[in-house]
């Protein structure tokens, strides 16, 4: 009789370099940031990969984009700091925009090729009703750059 050979699942707990890609400078901090910190706690790297501005969101209208795009970061920096982020990257794609959905990934590829993650965080781009074409774009992308990166004529 063949016996189906073990698999080996990796232990989250165990992680030593984490890379969470998000499309919006919060994503990760809103559904991640307990297990992230815990992560991090527990001796992990923690690096952020934001995809886009964030300026769709922004509703003072009395500041420039410089200044929405320093406060943006400002809030981020200290949200990362609780969480434990010890790396940000930003793709600065526009928010809520059109972007050229190869180049996101290959820009993923990139950095999992750089960063080499023992485990990649994103959005779920399968959650029914989920609508936002920056999380469907952004995990879609993430989870195809996940499986791809190793194929050297990519990215």
């Amino acid at each position: 009789m063949n016996s189906i050979p073990e698999l080996s699942v990796p232990d989250l707990n165990q992680a030593k370099r984490i890379l969470a890609v998000q499309p919006h400078y919060d994503d990760n901090d809103i559904a991640a940031g307990g297990t992230l910190h815990t992560l991090v706690l527990n001796g992990a790297e923690l690096i952020y990969l934001t995809v886009t501005d964030d300026l769709a969101g922004v509703n003072t209208p009395d500041l420039s984009r410089e200044q929405a795009v320093q406060r943006l970061h400002e809030n981020q920096n200290r949200a990362a700091a609780l969480i434990g982020v010890q790396h940000q990257i930003r793709l600065g794609f526009p928010d809520a925009g059109s972007y050229d959905y190869f180049l996101l990934r290959e820009k993923i590829i990139d950095q999992i090729r750089c960063i080499k993650p023992d485990f990649l965080f994103t959005v779920d781009p399968w959650t029914p009703y989920e609508t936002h074409n920056d999380h469907v774009q952004t995990g879609k992308a993430a989870a195809e750059a996940a499986i791809l990166y190793h194929l050297p004529s990519l990215g």
